[in-house]
């Protein structure tokens, strides 16, 4: 390999790494517009210090406190489901690439997730960016 062949290949490599990285904002910002209203404080990151650009985080700090504050006092109901598990059913493409901190919810809301991700999926609903 040549210099001026290997300077084209990290060229294309950094533009592939930024490509990377808009893009998975974009798939967080439009998870985070379409579950805010079962969390209303759900943000996102891309990447963290174990995962590259290639993972999306999820997280809720006040829901899960609010969530373990319910189960501490025994009201929280049974089974829970990890959001991660709710968006890979219906987006199996974000396998390895969605991750969600400590958000899980009951039979009742899960089923909610699920039904306006599919809903957004079969482009019954959208997304203003």
């Amino acid at each position: 390999m040549k210099g001026e062949e290997f300077s084209q290949l990290i060229n294309e490599y950094t533009r592939i790494v930024k490509q990377t990285e808009e893009k998975a904002n974009k798939i967080g910002k439009t998870l985070v517009n379409l579950l805010r209203l079962y969390f209303p404080d759900i943000t996102h990151t891309i990447g963290g210090c174990d995962r590259g650009i290639e993972s999306i985080f999820l997280w809720a700090p006040e829901y899960r406190k609010r969530v373990t504050s319910k189960i501490l006092r025994g009201e929280g109901t049974y089974p829970r489901f990890e959001l991660d598990d709710l968006i890979i059913e219906i987006f199996p493409e974000l396998e390895d690439h969605i991750r969600t901190i400590g958000i899980e919810v009951e039979a009742e809301t899960a089923n909610k997730v699920k039904q306006i991700l599919t809903e957004f999926k079969e482009g019954k609903i959208y997304i203003l960016d």
